[in-house]
């Protein structure tokens, strides 16, 4: 009973997804401090929604297993792999077929 007590004052919804200049940014509020997730595409890449809705959605599902890593840094390296659109790394070409 006191861990149920405990987790929900960690984290009481689902991580949020926010507009911010064209950009998709995620809320999330662990233990009553806001926390945001930067660097996750474009709102008008259809793509880079559905992954910021899979890491909100991993975020969440982690939480209620009492699996969360409250620093988010699990689920800061999905998301800052690279944006979708954006220029390969360089030394990987690029084939148009």
């Amino acid at each position: 009973m006191a861990w149920q007590v405990f987790r929900a004052g960690l984290m009481r919804k689902a991580p949020t997804l926010r507009w911010n200049n064209g950009s998709i940014q995620m809320r999330v509020r662990v233990n009553a401090i806001d926390q945001r997730l930067h660097r996750l595409g474009r709102w008008d890449g259809p793509l880079a929604v559905a992954r910021a809705q899979l890491i909100s959605a991993q975020i969440w599902s982690d939480f209620q297993a009492g699996d969360l890593d409250p620093t988010l840094q699990k689920y800061q390296t999905h998301s800052a792999l690279e944006d979708v659109g954006s220029a390969p790394p360089s030394g990987v070409t690029q084939e148009v077929l």
